[in-house]
């Protein structure tokens, strides 16, 4: 099959090639996403943190994914509300405007208007759903706003 689309920004779904020391430097996957729910972008949120800055997808690259074939007999977690208690941003607004998802890679940036308004409405639904601890991650898109 050839599906061309060109390199792409924002890869984070498995499956992915990480150097092992990037991979021990954010930890692995978290234990509090487990069965795997929102663990991928919680996995890149960490390596952001860390300083990466670069999630690539390959265009030449195939394979094929079972998805959740192994996880649909077991309780599912509320990942991307975890990924926003844990983070403070949802996580639909890290990969659009942080990780730029599905944009073709090394296009330039749309700007910070709409990151502004996300990070908006990440606050609004963090104060909605529950109380949280000042200063809760506050640093994962300060380089971006």
């Amino acid at each position: 099959m050839n599906y061309p689309h060109g390199d792409w920004s924002g890869s984070t779904w498995p499956p992915i090639v990480l150097h092992r020391d990037m991979w021990d430097l954010a930890g692995g996957f978290s234990v509090e996403f487990s069965p795997g729910l929102y663990s991928d972008p919680d996995l890149s949120a960490k390596l952001y943190m860390a300083g990466v800055r670069h999630f690539k997808g390959v265009d030449k690259s195939r394979v094929y994914h079972f998805e959740a074939r192994s996880t649909g007999r077991v309780r599912k977690n509320k990942g991307s509300r975890q990924f926003l208690f844990k983070w403070g941003i949802t996580s639909s607004a890290f990969m659009m405007h942080i990780l730029h998802r599905g944009e073709r890679y090394g296009a330039a940036s749309k700007g910070r208007l709409g990151l502004l308004h996300s990070l908006f409405r990440s606050r609004m639904k963090l104060i909605w759903g529950s109380f949280l601890p000042p200063g809760h991650s506050k640093t994962l898109w300060e380089d971006k706003a």
